[in-house]
């Protein structure tokens, strides 16, 4: 995801074939319990490639694979809402708070985009990244995630959503 030759090398490889749903899902949460202070740089900007620069920089790359009316998704997390921040996971939820922002500056530069552009929060899910204390189990949560694309196929325009369809703030 990282490395732009890569995905460039994944375009050509498509090259001349549609892609309905374009899904993105990128995401490591170095120094979950870092702040600025402590945390190291090179995590930082570790996190901050790989959450918010590759999946937007990917779909700039990818995007006219998907039809006009096809659909672009993104995995952000509800950590990345600003408005509803409580200062856990700090350097992720920052991360993708980055994310949605380059998703709508990436939705402004493109105001006539037929596509759905959809970020989404598929809540805290045990995974190696979201450790066995959370919530749901992978079977608890995507089959939600997968209707809710569903749900958003041929409406244009981007949506910052959870895993059932709900509107989360910036």
């Amino acid at each position: 995801m990282n490395d732009a030759g890569t995905v460039r090398a994944l375009r050509e490889r498509l090259s001349g074939r549609r892609v309905d749903v374009l899904f993105i899902n990128a995401g490591i949460a170095r120094a979950i319990d870092g702040c600025p202070a402590g945390a190291s740089e090179a995590d930082f900007l570790d996190t901050m490639l790989t959450n918010a620069f590759s999946p937007v920089r990917a779909v700039e790359l990818l995007h006219d694979l998907v039809p006009p009316r096809g659909t672009v998704a993104i995995m952000s997390s509800e950590l990345g809402s600003i408005a509803n921040a409580t200062g856990g996971w700090q350097l992720y939820a920052s991360s993708k708070a980055a994310l949605n922002m380059l998703m709508k500056g990436y939705a402004a530069k493109r105001p006539d985009d037929g596509h759905a552009l959809l970020l989404v929060a598929p809540g805290w899910v045990r995974t190696e990244m979201g450790g066995s204390d959370a919530a749901l189990s992978i079977e608890d949560s995507i089959p939600f995630v997968v209707d809710m694309i569903d749900a958003n196929r041929g409406r244009p325009g981007l949506r910052y959503v959870d895993r059932f369809n709900h509107s989360l703030p910036w």
